[in-house]
């Protein structure tokens, strides 16, 4: 039988085979699936001096023979590792790699120094390569003074073997990879993700949460081929190729001191992952839903007709509303109804006929203020707030959020002249079973709801998207630091950096409190689970 023992540094590895960083958790996920023993070793996840919660979802994203991630290093930091993870991962039949990143090349050394104390742990792999992260990853290895840095101020206070992780986000890898070397790293491995961007265009949004992400997955293999060989032509140290890899015949990289890898995608192939994340991400026919594109200018107007402008106003120029209006990004304008009356009091209602109680507003002022609107551009819906409308909902919003144009006649008094519902108004609408004085607040309501769903309007992109109702389910509790406040704990699920269990605690807390608040929500069409029949992922 060949020998395949491989030496980097002064790590041995019984062969050339291991898992790539972030395709493999610690291992012990996969214990029971795979036998370790049979790999030269097992690169776990990012870990940080620091605990990361990551990104926002949704942070996975399928692409033609491949996957889009922005993660972003999630992890529970290095002293939570050194204490709960290590224990358990020391005594794994094959050799423990452990990927450190940071925000700074004193982050990275101190993270270094804290690994190389646990005995069982020989070698580590330095990631200058994460594109997900605001701060430090990629950052430091896209130029060859940056790559540097972080491998001398590492190498100061780590003994042990030493890999530096390659982004292929660069315009000259060879050059980071010989800084790399001439700092004193022991091997390089490359290539971490392609950046990459998926876009919704039937929602017209950016799916990721971030708006980039990695790509991985078979895709990237042509790209990764070539850069192992530049690199393995350039460096004396061993080159550790990842990338697209699937197969054994995928490892063979042609490139003398090179090593196969494991793919960066492996676990992704053959898995049902869906491109978006949590159960606020959970599509339900009938909802639409935009994804945010960054340069994405479609304008919106929306035309408010009523006999009180100042009741509204004030709550127009505010907030969210305030901010997407100086963006551009919807024009909102007020128009007094009186102004299109001829009668010299400025009046606009009358009594109706039949005797009934109460003043009802005229056919001749609406029909002359929205035929007037209606000589300068189309309008995809006329919409009358009414409490005998269409029960206005987040599906309402979402859809109406799509219209270029649209108009929103206040009613008030007793009504409208119901002519003015049967020839002009297209859509009426409801937001619930009460009577108000007027329909003022009916619109700022609607428009609120409306506009804060527009691509850019609010600061926290994929915030809308995750609220209560978006998908037919309440919202999961949410939690903030610290941690433990007056004894009040924070679910450990959510502290466990274990995402799919914390997307399937989500989306059970969702089904639990709408199932127990809103029972309605989920319909006669739900299955014991809460799910909806028909509805899969």
């Amino acid at each position: 039988m060949a020998d395949l023992t491989t030496h980097i540094g002064s790590l041995t590895l019984r062969n050339p085979v291991m898992t790539a960083s972030g395709t493999f958790g610690y291992g012990l996920e996969y214990a029971d699936l795979v036998d370790l023993g049979q790999l030269g070793g097992v690169i776990v996840k990012g870990t940080t001096l620091h605990p990361r919660q990551g990104n926002p979802y949704p942070r996975m994203a399928e692409t033609a023979r491949g996957m889009l991630n922005c993660v972003g290093l999630q992890n529970r930091g290095v002293d939570y590792f050194c204490g709960h993870i290590y224990p358990q991962v020391q005594s794994l039949p094959t050799q423990v790699v452990v990927n450190v990143s940071g925000n700074s090349p004193g982050d990275y050394a101190e993270c270094a120094r804290r690994v190389g104390e646990l005995e069982h742990i020989h070698a580590i792999e330095l990631n200058i390569s994460c594109p997900n992260v605001k701060h430090g990853g990629m950052a430091f290895g896209t130029s060859a003074e940056g790559a540097a840095s972080v491998v001398r101020a590492v190498r100061r206070v780590y003994g042990k073997t030493l890999i530096v992780k390659l982004s292929p986000n660069v315009t000259s890898i060879t050059d980071i990879a010989l800084a790399a070397e001439a700092e004193g790293a022991d091997a390089v491995s490359l290539i971490n993700t392609l950046m990459g961007m998926a876009i919704d265009i039937e929602r017209r949004r950016r799916v990721l949460s971030i708006g980039t992400g990695g790509l991985s997955g078979p895709c990237v293999k042509p790209v990764a081929l070539s850069m192992v060989w530049q690199v393995a032509h350039a460096v004396r140290i061993p080159v550790v190729g990842l990338g697209g890899i699937s197969s054994a015949a995928d490892a063979g990289v042609p490139a003398r001191g090179s090593h196969g890898g494991g793919d960066r995608d492996g676990q992704f192939r053959g898995s049902r992952h869906r491109p978006q994340g949590g159960p606020g991400d959970r599509p339900v026919p009938g909802t639409p839903r935009l994804w945010l594109c960054k340069g994405y200018s479609r304008h919106m107007r929306i035309d408010i007709i009523t006999v009180l402008p100042p009741l509204i106003e004030g709550f127009l120029r505010e907030s969210i509303l305030g901010r997407a209006q100086k963006k551009g990004l919807v024009q909102i304008h007020v128009h007094n109804l009186r102004d299109y009356t001829l009668d010299k009091w400025r009046r606009v209602d009358d009594y109706p006929f039949g005797g009934s109680a109460g003043m009802v507003m005229q056919c001749e002022p609406i029909d002359r203020c929205i035929s007037a609107l209606k000589a300068e551009r189309h309008y995809d819906e006329v919409i009358f707030t009414a409490p005998d409308g269409e029960r206005f909902d987040q599906p309402m919003a979402n859809s109406l959020s799509l219209c270029e144009n649209i108009i929103i006649l206040c009613g008030h008094y007793k009504g409208i002249d119901y002519r003015i519902r049967e020839h002009l108004v297209t859509k009426e609408v409801s937001i619930g079973d009460y009577v108000l004085t007027g329909g003022e607040l009916a619109a700022a309501v609607m428009t609120d709801a409306i506009v804060r769903v527009l691509p850019g309007a609010i600061g926290d992109e994929q915030s809308a998207l995750t609220d209560s109702f978006q998908d037919h389910l309440l919202e999961a509790p949410v939690y903030t630091r610290p941690a433990d406040y007056k004894g009040w704990k924070v679910p450990d699920i959510l502290l466990s950096g274990h995402e799919a269990r914390i997307k399937e605690w989500q989306l059970q807390q969702s089904l639990e409190r709408t199932r127990r608040l809103r029972p309605d929500l989920l319909g006669p069409e739900a299955d014991t689970k809460g799910r909806t029949r028909g509805h899969h992922g």
